[in-house]
């Protein structure tokens, strides 16, 4: 645990991670309970109306309110071309495996979510309110992962933690669909193990994301972009697939949600060996 520790000093990088992305989960929290208010008093419209004036005046706020951060540049220092930084990056096994097991992992929860919307609604004839106070379990879940890394951030190896909520969200997994698969349909039986998928997410992504902006500190903005990028990319295919494969049976969620779930697992496997394989040479 040391020396991955050491070797990449992200300790308190995992740290601001985690603490930004648990303000994060505030929206997700809010949100499906206000929609779901919204499209069973005024139709599924008024989601839409809400979310554009909304985002007008979020807009507006940011404009007079955030301003640049980021400190002068020093000219004299040596800049890495945008195609180069990328190769570089490209180049580290550790790299692609943290960005694709955040993006697998995230699309497990896309895949889980938008089959629970399905579920609630189609299948069990549940109204929107009721669907938006039950998808708490998902944010609840997501914030209570984040919290626990960052208590971990100064005591647990980056590859440990990742490999650890990639298993998590496996077993996980496997439960929901178990569950789905006896005809055990429920919103317990959904949004229950739906708490323990994000939850696994929660423990992961922060340290994830630190790990691979820690490749190659130089190149930490470029390596968060490509993992913000790869994440939403990766969650948007996943639902896609489920939303094409659709048919009105809980096969297709168990299907691509597990497939995405294990490809997270295969992605957290390899940094953790490849750190054990390291520790076991230098000792």
């Amino acid at each position: 645990r040391a020396i991955a520790r050491d070797a990449y000093g992200a300790d308190q990088l995992v740290k601001a991670i985690a603490y930004i992305t648990m303000f994060y989960t505030l929206g997700p929290m809010t949100a499906p309970i206000a929609g779901g208010i919204l499209v069973d008093h005024f139709g599924w419209r008024a989601a839409f109306a809400f979310s554009l004036i909304g985002g007008a005046l979020l807009l507006t706020g940011a404009y007079f309110v955030l301003y640049e951060t980021k400190p002068p540049e020093n000219k004299d220092e040596a800049k890495i071309g945008l195609i180069a930084g990328y190769l570089d990056l490209f180049s580290h096994l550790r790299f692609n495996c943290f960005v694709m097991q955040t993006g697998f992992n995230t699309g497990g929860f896309m895949v889980t979510a938008a089959g629970a919307s399905y579920l609630m609604k189609e299948h069990l004839q549940r109204p929107a309110t009721e669907y938006g106070l039950w998808f708490l379990a998902f944010p609840f879940g997501f914030l209570a992962g984040n919290f626990v890394s960052s208590r971990l951030a100064k005591n647990a190896a980056i590859e440990t933690m990742v490999f650890i909520g990639s298993l998590w969200g496996m077993a996980t997994m496997i439960v929901l669909s178990t569950l789905l698969a006896c005809g055990i349909i429920t919103p317990a039986a959904i949004f229950l193990p739906g708490f323990a998928l994000t939850f696994a997410q929660g423990i992961s992504l922060p340290f994830g994301q630190a790990g691979a902006m820690a490749v190659n500190p130089k190149l930490a903005g470029t390596a968060s972009g490509i993992s913000a990028f790869t994440q939403n990319f990766l969650a948007a295919l996943f639902a896609q697939l489920f939303g094409f494969f659709a048919d009105g049976t809980v096969w297709p969620l168990i299907i691509v949600g597990s497939t995405s779930i294990f490809l997270s697992v295969v992605c957290g496997y390899l940094p953790w060996r490849q750190a054990r394989a390291l520790a076991a040479h230098k000792t």
